[in-house]
């Protein structure tokens, strides 16, 4: 991702030029009977087909020139690009009253020493 002007809205029924999107994935699968109704879904999505409306969803926008950028390939790229932001986010997670001192401090260093990933489905912009 290249260094641009910064994003806005300027009209709410202008042309869409960018979107970011948040590809569902494990989250779903964390969802319950017991559960899904706090957070505000009928039912258990279908995994799968989530993923598939979602990847048919960005094709259209991308074949209409919209800028799709996947949220994960996003945060990706800004961890890579601020080390402070990075340890700021790692240390957001490592809860020691949840996790206890000693696997805090051992996933504290893990998580320092791991390179972010791009996600496995890339993000589809109209120019590539």
């Amino acid at each position: 991702m290249t260094q641009s002007a910064p994003s806005r809205v300027d009209s709410e029924v202008g042309r869409l030029r960018a979107v970011l999107l948040h590809r569902p994935g494990g989250e779903l699968t964390r969802l319950t009977p017991r559960n899904n109704d706090q957070l505000l879904f009928d039912g258990i999505p279908w995994v799968a087909r989530a993923q598939q409306e979602h990847d048919l969803f960005a094709a259209a926008l991308t074949e209409r020139g919209v800028d799709v950028l996947l949220l994960g390939d996003v945060l990706v790229e800004a961890l890579r690009a601020d080390v402070a932001a990075r340890e700021r986010g790692i240390a957001s997670v490592l809860d020691e009253r949840r996790l206890g001192p000693p696997l805090a401090a051992l996933l504290g260093d893990f998580l320092t020493d791991k390179q972010p990933q791009r996600q496995k489905v890339r993000s589809r912009r109209a120019d590539q």
